[in-house]
C-alpha cells in the first residue's frame, strides 16, 4: 500500500479539517502517517485522533509557527530522520511552516514525491510588510521550484497569486477546492441551545474560526456595533479559540459574543441565520463550507479564497473590506427584513476532492 507521510505545525482550524477528511476518505486506500506539533491541534483534531486510533501520529516540539533558527533547523533535523525510517512513497506538507521545513528535509532524503498545500500563502497576509512578504515570495519561489513536485491550491485565486508573484511555472499547481462529506442538520434549535439561544425569533449572525489578525476580528465588531444601533435584537456570536497574540484584545465588548473554542462546529453552524466572515485573505474556508452544508446564507469578504467560494455556492453575498462599517451592517439588516431561507447549494463535491488527490498521489 502506497504510504503517505502528512505534516502539520497546526492540525487546527480548516488545516486540520482538511487532513481528517482526507484521511477519512482515502484512508483505506493509503497508509498515513501524521506528524504534527500537539500544542497547536485543536480540540475538534484531538477528538478526530482519538476515534482514530489506527492513524500512525508522530509528535514534535520542533514545528513553531514563528521563525526560529534553532527550532527550524531541529525541525528539519527530525522530519529528515522519519522521513528514512518510514520511507513513504509521497510527503504531502500542509501550510507555510510545514512547508518549508519539510520540503527542505524531504530535498535532503531525496524523498520520491513531495506535495505543498499553502491553505493560503502567507505572503497574502496584510499584517506582515512588505519587505516581509517579498520574503516569504523569494522562499515559496525557491522551494516551489527545486524542492517540490506538485503544489495543491486549494483555489483558483490561490493559483493565481502564486502565479503573479512568479513562484513557478503554470503546471506546478494543480487547483483542488476543498470540499467535506454532506450530512442532516436537523436540530437547529438544538444547536441554537448550545450558544444559549432558546428563541427563534433571534435572528443570530455568527462566525467560527481563530480570532486573529487574518479573520479580521475588528470590523467583525465594528459592523456588530452598527448593526446593533440599528437593530438590537440581532445577536453576534464568534467561535473559536484565540490566539495568544491577541490576548490583551477587547473580547468583552458587549457586542459580540466571543464564546471561545466549541467542537462539533460543523454541526453548530446550522444555528446561525448568517454566516458573517470578515478574512483578510483565505485559502478556502472550512468553515464557510460547512456553512454551505447547512444551507446558511454567507455574507463575506471579497478577497482571495472567499470569491472563489461564492463562485460555488448559492447564497454568498460579497462586501469589499472598504466598504465602510454601516455600509456592511445594512447588508445584515436586509438578510433578516427578507428572510432568506436556508437553501442554498454547492456545486464542488467531497468525492471530487478525494480523487483529484488520488491522481495526484498515484501519478
Amino acid at each position: 500500500m502506497t504510504k503517505v507521510l502528512i505534516v502539520t505545525q497546526a492540525p487546527s482550524g480548516g488545516v486540520g479539517r482538511h487532513i481528517s477528511n482526507l484521511i477519512d476518505g482515502l484512508n483505506n486506500q493509503f497508509d498515513f502517517f501524521v506528524l504534527y506539533n500537539p500544542e497547536f491541534a485543536d480540540e475538534s483534531f484531538k477528538n478526530w485522533l482519538r476515534e482514530h486510533k489506527n492513524i500512525t501520529r508522530i509528535t514534535t516540539p520542533y514545528l513553531v509557527r514563528e521563525i526560529s533558527p534553532n527550532m527550524d533547523i531541529k525541525a528539519i533535523n527530525f522530519i529528515y530522520r522519519k522521513i528514512r525510517e518510514i520511507k513513504p512513497d509521497v510527503v504531502h506538507l500542509h501550510s507555510s511552516k510545514a512547508g518549508a521545513v519539510g520540503r527542505v528535509a524531504a530535498k535532503l532524503v531525496r524523498a520520491k514525491k513531495v506535495i505543498y498545500t499553502p491553505h493560503a500563502y502567507s505572503f497574502l497576509s496584510k499584517e506582515f510588510s512588505a519587505k516581509k512578504s517579498n520574503f516569504f515570495v523569494f522562499i515559496e519561489r525557491v522551494l516551489s521550484r527545486y524542492f517540490t513536485t506538485t503544489t495543491i491550491n486549494v483555489s483558483n485565486s490561490e493559483k493565481q497569486a502564486a502565479l503573479a508573484k512568479k513562484i513557478d511555472k503554470n503546471e506546478k499547481f494543480i487547483v483542488v477546492p476543498n470540499a467535506i462529506p454532506t450530512k442532516k442538520h436537523d436540530d437547529v434549535q438544538k444547536q441554537r441551545s448550545r450558544l444559549g439561544i432558546n428563541d427563534e425569533n433571534v435572528f443570530m449572525v455568527g462566525n467560527i474560526a481563530r480570532v486573529a489578525e487574518q479573520k479580521n476580528p475588528e470590523l467583525f465588531i465594528k459592523v456588530a456595533r452598527a448593526v446593533k444601533e440599528k437593530d438590537p435584537s440581532i445577536s453576534f456570536f464568534w467561535v473559536g479559540y484565540k490566539e495568544k497574540r491577541l490576548a490583551s484584545y477587547d473580547f468583552e465588548n458587549g457586542i459580540v459574543n466571543f464564546v471561545g473554542e466549541m467542537v462539533h462546529t460543523d454541526e453548530l453552524v446550522s444555528a446561525f441565520d448568517l454566516y458573517f466572515c470578515t478574512s483578510i485573505f483565505e485559502g478556502m474556508s472550512y468553515s464557510l463550507l460547512e456553512a454551505a452544508d447547512a444551507g446558511v446564507p454567507v455574507l463575506l469578504s471579497n478577497v482571495e479564497g472567499n470569491n472563489d467560494f461564492a463562485d460555488i455556492y448559492t447564497s454568498a453575498q460579497l462586501f469589499e473590506l472598504e466598504d465602510k462599517p454601516e455600509t456592511i451592517a445594512n447588508k445584515i439588516i436586509n438578510f433578516k427584513r427578507n428572510k432568506i431561507d436556508k437553501t442554498g447549494q454547492i456545486t464542488f463535491s467531497y468525492k471530487a476532492m478525494l480523487s483529484a488527490i488520488k491522481r495526484i498521489y498515484l501519478s
